[in-house]
């Protein structure tokens, strides 16, 4: 993206919403003079960006939210991937929103109950259904091997051959900028935590040898993500995956990110967490196909 005004170190403001309104002006004042003007702010608020701390970034980058056909022809990919980062202490904001289905992530909110194109069904009433909204245009190979799985029903899941391996409540400071980054306990992201980890087993099917699992919009794991694990890997493929109780920003892009939970049953399993910690394998589901159309 190409700079649209003050962009350098020593232009800082004292908070995000003041780095918007220099956007902003800058943008109006490009717009008398007839040029193109700032679209895309970017600002660091905390303390841990050290010397960059307050600036603030104008940009402009021209078709910000299009998209262009991915390289193999599966699905689409975005065309500029400016506010997708690995950090999350850095604010990112436009002149106009992503659209909600937008690959790059920018626009994704969670679920309600009828966008939901699928549900885990638990017998323990704690847990009940877990309602899923598939991304269809920015995870097209996962969403076609899950269709797949539901189109064989019940069968697909039987025998227990679905269910979780490990539950892990979000702990205390999670995330907190007081802590030092790293994976270990009382850190700020320690490893295995905040998530629902699950299989679906033999049920789901092998893709042919060589196969690339690569999607076309990748995008972070954060709260209510539904990922494969993969072993951190991008190109992780199932059958593992895991449930994001909370944002993961410290994973980037690094794993298939391929739904979202509805917001009221992130919610109920997130109080689950809490209260099963370690519980696993006897909590087996099935898959339940829902109403809303699958792209």
């Amino acid at each position: 993206p190409a700079a649209a005004g003050p962009f350098s170190s020593d232009h800082k403001q004292p908070s995000a919403a003041a780095c918007c309104a220099a956007c902003e002006e800058q943008r109006a004042r490009a717009r008398v003079e007839g040029r193109s003007g700032c679209n895309v702010w970017v600002w660091c608020g905390s303390a841990q960006c050290g010397k960059q701390r307050h600036e603030c970034w104008l940009k402009r980058a021209d078709g910000l939210w299009a998209v262009v056909p991915a390289a193999d022809g599966n699905g689409v990919k975005s065309k500029v991937d400016i506010l997708v980062g690995t950090s999350d202490r850095w604010t990112a904001g436009s002149e106009t929103a992503a659209p909600p289905d937008h690959p790059s992530g920018a626009g994704l909110a969670l679920p309600v109950g009828a966008e939901a194109h699928f549900a885990l069904v638990f017998a323990n009433p704690s847990l009940g259904r877990v309602r899923v909204r598939l991304r269809t245009a920015g995870a097209p190979r996962a969403s076609g091997r899950l269709r797949a799985m539901l189109d064989a029903g019940a069968a697909a899941c039987g025998g227990g051959r679905c269910a979780l391996s490990r539950v892990a409540a979000e702990p205390e400071g999670w995330g907190d900028e007081s802590r030092p980054d790293g994976l270990a306990d009382g850190e700020r992201w320690p490893a295995g935590a905040a998530r629902i980890e699950g299989t679906f087993g033999t049920a789901f099917g092998a893709e042919a040898p060589g196969v690339a699992a690569v999607e076309p919009g990748p995008v972070q794991v954060g709260r209510g993500a539904v990922a494969w694990a993969g072993g951190g890997a991008a190109t992780g493929d199932g059958p593992e995956f895991f449930i994001a109780l909370a944002a993961m920003p410290h994973l980037g892009v690094g794993h298939t990110v391929w739904g979202h939970v509805v917001d009221e049953d992130l919610r109920r399993i997130g109080a689950f967490a809490k209260s099963h910690a370690g519980t696993g394998g006897a909590l087996t589901f099935t898959l339940e196909r829902l109403s809303a159309p699958l792209l």
